[in-house]
């Protein structure tokens, strides 16, 4: 069946009519489209898969299975105008097990059973009848032993979990009373259809602990748990936390595991991890239920102690209660637990610097944020003992907050605080008006003084002239080449900043990494190097070195349409792109009925002693039609082989496009670097590929 999008985002139903028991495939060709999304929904109204075309896949099929006889919907959503074709035909796949917990496959303890997750989104279910208080572990090992390509979920009837919130292969549960439980075998990405064992096994000993949130075993203040065992996985516990306050959690244990505090919602408020013993404390911030997850895998036995904490918060939590924190003061203190944050308050002025030194105690770390007058925030780091100021530049006067707390890995502590202004010397200008003149061949040295300070160098450059720019030695220094407007020319830049010829969405990379720039001239003029830090979010000082040379780099093919190298069939070419806006384009006529085939390959050769791709990057080609609307795109791919002594590595770069016309004329391909500097060859040849 033939269809049109005649704008994008419109979208045409269809329904299926399913015999119960039957399997069939749909499938949808994109022909003009960019792409288009296929979703269909089973006669409950449930989605049952969804599947798309893009740029680099012109068709795409899903596989329904009907249980029951009904109506399947299927929408059919275009992103772009133009036809498609949608195709349903019987299929003689057959799902091994049933994908919803009433026709689950029936399982029994000592038991393994085979499957296979089959394509888009098939889920296998299994029962068992559970005891009350036994413990059970369920297993899953797949055939091509690859990492986690399958996971399981343990859950009742009515879908609540049992034994989850993260990625499992392998379940320890005790059952909490008699009954059918669920388990449910799916595929984490849709890559293949992968074969896989699940075994059910009644394991032991249980050591009588909950191994899930919904089992956990139930503790009060000033227990202590003494645990030994044989078994793996976790053990949980849960008890009462009244809102404000601090709880302490002892653990002493052989070998070393690990500890986290969890609250009602799952959220990690605090952790602990060592080798033989660790002591932590987190604040509840509102009263409920919270869980204590010790993690038993690498220890044999282990002795846990809650209790109440009298530990009193030394700094107000939020802005209201912030400390005063005044130039040239030292202030102490202590995060104390996973929840707390100490808050400081100064008056700071627009365009001053200021130096934020801390000190902290050994094996802590903080997370440092600071706050301007309009709640903005201008420093957010990681900082461990040892790190070098904080350095930043305030950008509007008013009253700025300094936040510390715990750091992704809990591991707060005591520390000082000092906070002092910064009076530097800028060594280079800020901007076009105020930048130095630099000759190529010649290497430049400087300091970022604060993440926001910019450095500008001027030079002269001839139309047709090419430059390299990167990078030298040590530093952090990121150079772009810019005009006198500050428009961006050449080096790293996130994407979306600059037109590109082709719609972002086509682009594989949104970054352009260039240490190693390659940029020619339009046109005679003043043109500017921009020197920035490498991490704007990181508030320090950034020495670098700049190298700056000039290139006998001449572009090797036309920029646009009209400038395009004219290819025969059967030619081979080859080019050289320096970057997202060097497009080197090619255009070849194409007869109506012929398949032509594109083949775009990257030499990745060793260069200056480097690998391949570290100074020769992949390549991107774009595919455009007679009215020089966008096609498809294609890129060269990376394959490493033995090398003929054995003990090195080739790569071999190529991917071949296909392209059966169906009205004649002149097609374009253009080609551009991924990264960088790209040197490829381009092929086009008739008949199959």
């Amino acid at each position: 069946m033939r269809g049109e999008i005649r704008h994008s985002g419109e979208a045409d139903h269809f329904v299926l009519c399913a015999g119960a028991g039957r399997a069939y495939e749909v499938r949808i060709s994109a022909g003009s489209i960019p792409n288009v999304r296929l979703t269909a929904f089973d006669p409950r109204g449930a989605q049952r898969s969804s599947v798309r075309t893009d740029y680099l896949r012109r068709a795409a099929s899903t596989i329904l299975h009907s249980w029951h006889p009904g109506p399947f919907l299927l929408a059919v959503e275009g992103q772009g105008r133009g036809a498609y074709r949608l195709s349903v035909v019987e299929s003689d796949y057959r799902d091994d097990h049933g994908d919803r917990a009433e026709s689950a496959t029936e399982i029994t303890t000592g038991e393994s059973v085979e499957g296979v997750i089959g394509p888009d989104r098939d889920v296998d279910f299994f029962k068992f009848l559970a005891v009350r208080g036994q413990f059970y572990t369920m297993s899953l090992s797949v055939a091509q032993n690859v990492h986690e390509p399958l996971t399981l979920r343990l859950q009742s009837i009515d879908g609540t979990e049992l034994c989850g919130q993260r990625t499992l292969r392998t379940i320890h549960w005790a059952a909490t009373e008699n009954g059918y439980a669920y388990v449910s075998v799916s595929e984490l990405r849709d890559e293949h259809d992968w074969t896989y064992n699940l075994t059910l096994e009644q394991s032991g000993p249980y050591d009588g602990h909950g191994d899930c949130a919904s089992n956990a075993t139930r503790i009060t203040v000033d227990e202590t748990v003494r645990a030994s065992y044989e078994t793996r996985g976790v053990d949980f516990f849960k008890f009462r936390a009244d809102a404000g306050q601090a709880y302490q959690i002892n653990l002493n244990r052989y070998c070393c595991s690990s500890v986290r505090i969890r609250n009602d919602r799952f959220d990690v408020v605090a952790h602990l991890t060592g080798l033989e013993s660790a002591t932590t404390r987190f604040e509840a911030w509102r009263s409920g239920d919270y869980f204590i997850e010790v993690d038993k895998n690498r220890a044999r036995s282990y002795e846990l102690t809650l209790s109440r904490s009298n530990y009193e918060d030394d700094h107000g939590d939020d802005f209201a209660s912030a400390s005063e924190l005044q130039f040239g003061q030292s202030i102490s203190g202590d995060i104390g637990t996973g929840s707390d944050r100490d808050l400081f308050e100064f008056q700071g002025q627009a365009g001053r610097a200021y130096k934020l030194n801390l000190d902290l105690e050994p094996g802590t770390e903080t997370t440092v944020e600071i706050w301007d007058p309009n709640d903005t925030r201008v420093v957010f780091e990681f900082r461990e003992r040892g790190y070098e100021p904080i350095v930043f530049e305030a950008p509007t006067t008013g009253k700025y907050h300094v936040s510390l707390s715990e750091d992704v890995f809990l591991l707060g502590g005591a520390y000082s605080l000092t906070l002092e202004t910064y009076d530097f010397q800028d060594d280079h200008g800020d901007n076009v008006e105020t930048a130095g003149w630099i000759e190529p061949g010649s290497t430049i040295e400087g300091v970022l003084e604060t993440s926001s300070d910019v450095d500008y160098f001027k030079f002269r450059a001839n139309q047709g002239q090419s430059f390299t720019f990167g990078a030298a030695g040590k530093g952090f220094g990121v150079v772009t080449v810019r005009d006198a407007d500050g428009t961006w020319l050449a080096g790293p830049r996130a994407s979306g900043s600059e037109d590109y010829y082709v719609e972002s969405r086509y682009l594989w990379s949104g970054f352009q990494i260039g240490i190693d720039g390659l940029w020619q001239a339009d046109a005679t003029d003043i043109y500017y190097l921009r020197v920035t830090t490498s991490n704007p979010n990181l508030a320090k000082t950034w020495p670098y070195q700049i190298r700056f040379e000039e290139s006998e780099y001449v572009d090797d093919h036309g920029d646009d349409f009209g400038g395009a190298t004219v290819v025969e069939a059967q030619q081979k070419v080859e080019g050289v792109s320096v970057g997202a806006r060097d497009f080197d384009f090619f255009r070849f006529d194409a007869d109506g009925g012929k398949r032509y085939c594109l083949t775009l390959s990257d030499d990745a050769e060793w260069m200056d002693g480097y690998p391949p791709h570290w100074k020769n990057t992949e390549a991107l080609a774009y595919l455009l039609g007679p009215d020089r609307d966008f096609i498809r795109a294609f890129k060269s791919q990376l394959e490493y082989l033995l090398g003929s002594g054995g003990n090195s590595l080739d790569t071999v770069e190529i991917e071949t496009a296909v392209l059966d016309v169906e009205f004649p004329g002149s097609y374009y391909i253009a080609v551009t670097a991924w990264n960088g500097r790209a040197h490829y060859t381009l092929e086009i040849s008739e008949g199959d590929c």
